[in-house]
């Protein structure tokens, strides 16, 4: 992803490692669409259930099951237009 191996073996890790870079790449871009609002960030972990901090100043909803965790991934990676530049390999 973004020319980088990621070895994450949670979902959780990989889900906040994704958002992290993506959030760091273009800012910008999540308050110009919904994703935004579709990933709920925010300044205050408090108003999550489960707040990840994805930089300094923004958090994310993480209390969310794994499917919802990758339907935000794609979400996001459409919107970024990268829907061809991440590939997960699962182990057994």
């Amino acid at each position: 992803f973004l020319d980088k191996k990621i070895h994450k073996r949670r979902i959780s890790f990989f889900y906040v490692h994704i958002f992290s870079e993506l959030f760091s790449f273009d800012p910008k871009r999540f308050f110009a669409t919904n994703l935004a609002e579709r990933v709920g960030i925010t300044k205050k972990a408090e108003e999550l259930n489960r707040g990840a901090r994805i930089n300094e100043n923004y958090y994310i909803e993480a209390n969310l099951s794994s499917a919802e965790k990758f339907s935000r991934i794609k979400d996001a990676l459409t919107v970024f237009e990268f829907t061809d530049d991440l590939y997960i390999k699962y182990e057994s």
